[in-house]
């Protein structure tokens, strides 16, 4: 710990001697510091979370002066590597673009509450840092972030959980939510998600969820009613209504072909009918994006909307009916539960018209 001391000691002389007019030097510095690179591993990062948490919960009982002087020590030096390790997080030097450098931003936000209580006996001040550092991260930083997501989504790269995050915030920026459905959407129309369920991808994961199809479609209705009273929308907003009302339409058609080919998860079937408890308000959007591209004029794009919009109605009204949904979702179930079940109704259909409704009273009582 004296050895890390003394590193953290000539870190921090170069961040309060260059921060001011340039805290690159030293933000590169700490980047490339073997030290500093393997404590941002998240392995590392954690041990590192939870030896100081043990470490102050064995000062907490001790009553031995040396040793609480010496605790003292520790805590305040493990405080000061926390705060330089925060002011590691947006760092991506040279706009590399790589997951990596987001990484870390991801571990640190899931571990804030952990981070803040090193900073039990650390002075004021370099709490109130790490607090800054957590809570009130700059736009700058967000941007460069932002950033990086578009390039490396666009570039083929898959996202992680902490990229999906970001992707949904950003449908609520103004200036940026076109861009971020657009994002989806593309992402979505990837040949190889509609070849096989992407059953590990986070954003497929997260749009899978009945709450994140809620969000988005009240999101996109509450946009579309605005348009209606403003009489009519910007092509910034019809962007916007688009790429969501494609990314709908992609994981119903995706989630269709799934079902279609017997190896749908069952979060799909769930979305499928979920999207059709919401039918009309995907029918409105649909309507919308079709009027959208024919104020435009694109008569390719006319033809299009109209077809995915066709195919929409078509996943809507259950093309595969209910004898083939059923089927889809036994395969789910293990056979043995299959038999109880078909048992129980075959069982059921036989008994007497008086003995079934005594039963179902008595399974009411």
């Amino acid at each position: 710990l004296e050895m890390i001391g003394m590193h953290i000691g000539a870190y921090k002389t170069l961040i309060e001697e260059n921060h001011a007019a340039n805290p690159q030097p030293a933000r590169q510095a700490m980047y490339d510091d073997p030290l500093m690179s393997r404590l941002r591993g998240k392995k590392t990062f954690e041990w590192l979370l939870d030896f100081a948490a043990r470490e102050r919960d064995r000062c907490a009982v001790t009553r031995v002066q040396k040793t609480t002087r010496m605790c003292e020590f520790v805590l305040d030096q493990l405080a000061k590597l926390f705060l330089l390790l925060l002011t590691q997080t947006g760092f991506d030097p040279a706009r590399h673009q790589l997951p990596a450098h987001l990484a870390f931003d991801s571990l640190v936000d899931s571990h804030a509450a952990e981070i803040m209580e090193a900073f039990q006996f650390a002075s004021a001040h370099e709490a109130n840092m790490a607090r800054s550092l957590l809570f009130e991260k700059s736009d700058v930083v967000n941007e460069v972030a932002w950033t990086n997501l578009k390039d490396r989504v666009s570039s083929g790269e898959k996202m992680a959980t902490s990229d999906v995050e970001m992707l949904l915030h950003q449908l609520e920026v103004p200036a940026e939510r076109k861009d971020a459905s657009l994002l989806i959407a593309s992402y979505l129309s990837r040949p190889v998600f509609r070849r096989r369920p992407a059953r590990s991808d986070p954003l497929h994961s997260r749009l899978w969820e009945t709450d994140t199809i809620d969000y988005l479609l009240d999101l996109a209705m509450t946009e579309h009613k605005e348009c209606d009273r403003a009489g009519g929308c910007g092509d910034d907003d019809n962007d916007f209504l688009g790429g969501i009302t494609d990314t709908l339409i992609l994981l119903a058609s995706d989630a269709d072909v799934h079902v279609d080919k017997g190896d749908a998860t069952l979060a799909e079937i769930n979305l499928l009918g979920y999207l059709a408890a919401r039918g009309d308000d995907l029918l409105v959007l649909g309507q919308h994006r079709i009027d959208a591209v024919k104020a435009r004029g694109h008569l390719e794009g006319v033809e299009m909307a109209i077809s995915q919009v066709e195919i929409l109605q078509s996943i809507l009204r259950g093309r595969f009916g209910v004898r083939q949904v059923v089927q889809d979702l036994l395969e789910l179930v293990s056979m043995a539960t299959v038999v109880v079940l078909a048992s129980l109704y075959v069982w059921k259909r036989r008994a007497p018209a008086h003995e079934r409704a005594a039963r179902e009273l008595q399974d009411d009582l």
